[in-house]
C-alpha cells in the first residue's frame, strides 16, 4: 500500500509541476536600451561654487565608459569679505587675497551596475572607478584703487600688492575677467 501511495503522489507531481508557476513578475515594464548618456551638474560646496559635465557610453546592459569634466571654485575658510568705508557702491573684496583658485579637473572611469532599478521608485547598486587629473589655475586679484596725486583723486585697476595697497585706499575689487 505504501508502494502505491508513492507512485501516486511521484505522477502527480511530476504531472502538476509543469502547470505551476513561481516567482514571475506581475507586469512587465518596456525597458530602454541607450546607447551613451550625458548629464550636466551645478556644485555648490562650503568652500566654493562648479560646474561639472558626465559623459557615457553603454558597453552593455550593466556596464558603461564615463568620461568627465569639471570646474570648481574654492575659497579659504577665513576668507572674510570687506566693503570700502568711504564709498557706499564699492565692490566686496577679501583683504590680504592674493590669487582666486581654480580647479579643472578632467576623468575617465567605468560604471559596473549590479543591481539596475526595476521600477521607477526603485534603486540600482552600482560601482563607480575614475581615474583622472586636477589642474589649479590660480588668478591674480586686481582691486579698484585710489590714487592720490596733486590735482585730484583718480580710480585705477591694480593688481593687489600688500606693500603697496592698504584698507584707506581699496574701494573694492576689479573687474572678473582681469588678470
Amino acid at each position: 500500500m505504501k508502494k502505491i501511495n508513492f507512485i501516486l503522489f511521484l505522477l502527480i507531481f511530476a504531472f502538476t509541476t509543469s502547470y505551476v508557476k513561481a516567482q514571475e513578475t506581475i507586469f512587465e515594464e518596456a525597458r530602454t536600451v541607450y546607447k551613451r548618456e550625458q548629464a550636466y551638474g551645478l556644485i555648490i560646496h562650503t568652500s566654493g561654487w562648479g560646474v561639472n559635465y558626465r559623459y557615457g557610453l553603454y558597453n552593455s546592459g550593466f556596464t558603461r565608459r564615463i568620461f568627465e569634466g569639471e570646474l570648481v571654485g574654492l575659497k579659504h575658510p577665513k576668507e572674510i569679505q570687506s566693503f570700502s568705508s568711504i564709498f557706499d557702491t564699492s565692490n566686496g573684496y577679501v583683504f590680504g587675497k592674493l590669487n582666486t583658485m581654480f580647479l579643472i579637473r578632467g576623468s575617465v572611469g567605468n560604471q559596473k551596475t549590479f543591481i539596475s532599478k526595476q521600477s521607477v521608485r526603485g534603486i540600482a547598486i552600482s560601482m563607480v572607478q575614475n581615474v583622472g587629473l586636477t589642474f589649479a589655475y590660480a588668478k591674480p586679484i586686481y582691486l579698484e584703487v585710489i590714487k592720490i596725486e596733486t590735482i585730484e583723486n583718480s580710480v585705477v585697476i591694480e593688481r593687489y600688492n600688500p606693500e603697496k595697497h592698504n584698507q584707506a585706499n581699496i574701494i573694492g575689487k576689479g573687474p572678473a575677467l582681469r588678470g
